[in-house]
């Protein structure tokens, strides 16, 4: 987006529209009518019109690889981590996972089926580490 700002004059605000454009030019098209303002802007500041329409290229390129594979590479280091965590630090896991339900995609009772019954009650309604395993609280 910085390249867009300074080599073809684009305001913060176009800039992150044009992100948005490079994310969802598959499906919507959106993308064309930043060609024309970036060759012009680009133009304007003294790159050519070849470069230009070179750079306008990567750009379309990116979003059609660099976009996905991005998203791709963050959910494995995610999933990487949750793993290890789930192997080496099972208690841990369980009351991260709990405590972050809202947020989560499964029902926290889906996805702690294998895990011991807590053994005593928590008052402040939350999850606890306790030193042989997890304490849930709230009724």
């Amino acid at each position: 987006m910085e390249l867009a700002i300074v080599a073809a004059g684009y305001t913060p605000g176009e800039a992150d529209e044009l992100r948005r454009s490079m994310a969802a030019w598959k499906r919507h098209g959106g993308l064309e009518h930043h060609r024309q303002r970036l060759t012009e802007g680009m133009l304007a500041r003294g790159y050519s019109q070849a470069f230009s329409e070179r750079i306008f290229e990567q750009i379309k390129g990116f979003g059609s690889y660099g976009f996905p594979e991005s998203h791709a590479a963050s959910f494995a280091l995610l999933s990487y981590a949750s793993s290890w965590l789930k192997c080496h630090e099972p208690a841990a896991f369980t009351c991260a996972l709990i405590n972050s339900w809202p947020m989560g995609f499964l029902q926290s009772g889906s996805t702690v089926a294998g895990c011991a019954p807590p053994q005593d009650r928590d008052s402040s309604g939350g999850r606890a580490l306790q030193r042989l395993g997890l304490l849930a609280g709230g009724a």
